[in-house]
């Protein structure tokens, strides 16, 4: 009798306010299928080194090195123009894959910008890696 008084109390008592503590603790996006775009903000001298959102399956990852697996960090050194946008770059390490080597040198010369503090000089050039990674799909 006891036992069966014990557990209708667990029942009625406990359950409810473990259900309740894990919802308050939860937050209301984690078992969302929707991504949240969070604000891009830019730092001072900031790096070009784009998200794996903004290079898988866009244009600047080549369709024949995310069909192979090709994945690595290229090494970039770029040179500044007077108004901190990018005018020429080099490779300065290697991925070890000539495709996405090229691809990180076109994505710096189109994105990249070194916004400078004020009053601070652009520096002639800077360097940045651009890192290029497959994620398995979910």
């Amino acid at each position: 009798m006891k036992t069966r008084r014990l557990a209708s109390l667990s029942l009625r008592v406990f359950l409810p306010l473990t259900l309740l503590s894990a919802a308050m603790i939860t937050p209301v996006y984690a078992n969302s299928f929707h991504t949240f775009p969070m604000a891009q903000r830019l730092h001072v001298g900031s790096a070009a080194s784009p998200g794996a959102d903004d290079v898988r399956g866009s244009r600047y990852y080549p369709m024949d090195s995310m069909a192979q697996n090709e994945q690595g960090k290229v090494g970039v050194k770029v040179f500044l123009d007077a108004d901190g946008d990018a005018k020429d770059a080099v490779v300065e390490m290697s991925s070890g894959f000539p495709k996405l080597d090229a691809a990180a040198i076109r994505y710096v010369k189109e994105n990249y910008d070194y916004d400078s503090a004020p009053g601070e000089k652009i520096p002639e050039f800077v360097r940045t890696v651009i890192n290029f990674k497959l994620e398995p799909a979910p």
